[in-house]
C-alpha cells in the first residue's frame, strides 16, 4: 500500500508542478501582451503625389511622408526625415505643412511633403535607405525605401508651381513660373 501511496503522491506533485508552470507561462505571456499595448504604435507610409489649389493647378511632384497612430493613446511626434546608411538620420528642421512637435491622436495621421526636385538636389541622396518619424521618448519608426522608388523621384518632372524656401522669413512659399 505504501508504494501505491507514494506513486499517487508523485503523480499529484508532478500534476501540480505542470499546472503551476503552465499558469506562470500564461501569466508571463499575458503580462508581456499588456505591456506591448502600452507602447506607441506608429505606422509609417510613403506615397507620391502633388497638391492642388482652388483653381485646379497642381504643384510639382511631391514625396508624401505619413505617420498613422495605431495606439490607444496620443503620441507626441517630434521629428521626421531621411534614414541613411549606418543608421544616420537627416532630420527635417521645418517639415513642409507640418508644425512639430505635433500631438498625434489615436487613429489619426499626419503628413509632410518633400519635393522631388529637392530630393534630386540632396548631396547625400545616394545614402538614403528610408524615412523615419520619432517621438518625444526617443521611439523611432522607420520605413525602408526601395531603389525603384528612389529612381522614380530622381526622374520626376517638375510640372506645376514650385514650392520654395525663403531664407529670410524662414517660410515656404509658392512660385508660379
Amino acid at each position: 500500500m505504501g508504494q501505491l501511496s507514494d506513486t499517487i503522491t508523485i503523480i499529484i506533485a508532478v500534476y501540480g508542478a505542470v499546472l503551476a508552470t503552465m499558469g506562470f507561462g500564461l501569466s508571463l505571456v499575458l503580462g508581456i501582451n499588456e505591456l506591448q499595448k502600452q507602447l506607441p504604435k506608429i505606422k509609417v507610409k510613403l506615397t507620391s503625389g502633388s497638391l492642388i489649389d482652388r483653381d485646379g493647378k497642381s504643384s510639382e511632384p511631391l514625396i508624401i511622408f505619413e505617420a498613422y497612430n495605431n495606439s490607444q493613446f496620443s503620441v507626441e511626434i517630434t521629428g521626421c526625415g531621411w534614414l541613411a546608411l549606418n543608421r544616420e538620420r537627416y532630420q527635417f528642421i521645418k517639415p513642409y505643412l507640418l508644425k512639430l512637435p505635433y500631438t498625434l491622436e489615436p487613429h489619426r495621421k499626419i503628413e509632410t511633403y518633400f519635393c522631388c526636385r529637392w530630393f534630386r538636389d540632396l548631396p547625400y541622396k545616394e545614402k538614403i535607405i528610408g524615412i523615419f518619424f520619432v517621438d518625444d521618448s526617443g521611439n523611432q519608426w522607420n520605413l525602408k525605401i526601395n531603389k525603384k522608388q528612389l529612381q522614380q523621384w530622381e526622374n520626376a518632372q517638375s510640372k506645376g508651381y514650385l514650392i520654395e524656401w525663403n531664407k529670410n522669413s524662414q517660410e515656404f512659399y509658392r512660385r508660379d513660373d
